[in-house]
């Protein structure tokens, strides 16, 4: 077999991986940066802690729950998505699992090393960034998001999830109504997801704001 011969079948092997892996396959030279991989957009998910405590889930997260605890809304994760669907569990070059020193750097904004270890394993593999990289976007995003001053310790019992919204848009005037969408699995107010660009700007999702919460008179968790 010629020369010319071997790289034609290297090239068509390659196209073969990618067919098969999706975006998981990996350059031999550099890693790849988010903007190399063809996901649209990130989801900020941002969790109302005091609903996750009053859960039985929350009573196996000490740092988060325990005595002494006071948080309010905690960084539940940053995932790549799809503008319909996304990825999950991919294969990273840089491993399945998240350093200890990162994940502690994180824990101010995630209380709880198992939410940060499943993050990176179910969401960060598909970044195409390093668990490092990815750690400070984590980070990134989070500082760019205000809360509103409604959750600040006198929040109501009872609020609709268009006030909720309307309330995350008035602390942040480049969040528009269709790149928000609150969570409320049987009327109780969990979470708010933000849609942010690769650039951690605020955008619009339509499918993530269709799938949100409508619901009035949501059950607020006190702090």
């Amino acid at each position: 077999m010629n020369r010319r011969a071997v790289q034609w079948g290297v090239i068509a092997l390659a196209i073969a991986l990618v067919a098969a892996t999706g975006w998981q396959v990996q350059s031999q030279q550099e890693p790849r940066t988010s903007g190399d991989l063809p996901f649209d957009f990130y989801v900020l998910a941002l969790s109302w802690s005091p609903a996750f405590c009053a859960s039985d889930a929350g009573q196996g997260s000490p740092m988060q729950c325990g005595p002494g605890a006071d948080f309010g809304f905690i960084t539940h994760g940053l995932w790549p998505q799809f503008e319909r669907g996304w990825p999950s569990f991919c294969q990273s070059p840089y491993g399945q699992d998240m350093p200890r020193d990162t994940a502690t750097a994180l824990l101010p904004i995630m209380p709880d090393r198992g939410l940060i270890e499943h993050q990176w394993d179910k969401h960060g593999t598909c970044s195409g960034l390093s668990q490092e990289r990815y750690a400070e976007r984590i980070e990134e995003a989070t500082a760019r998001i205000f809360v509103p001053s409604l959750f600040d310790g006198s929040t109501p019992d009872t609020l609709d999830a268009s006030a909720i919204e309307h309330a995350f848009q008035q602390a942040n005037p480049d969040l528009s109504q269709d790149g928000i969408a609150i969570a409320c699995p049987g009327g109780r107010f969990t979470e708010v997801r933000i849609c942010l660009d690769r650039n951690l700007n605020p955008r619009n999702c339509q499918e993530v704001d269709r799938q949100g919460c409508q619901q009035a008179g949501l059950n607020i968790a006190p702090r």
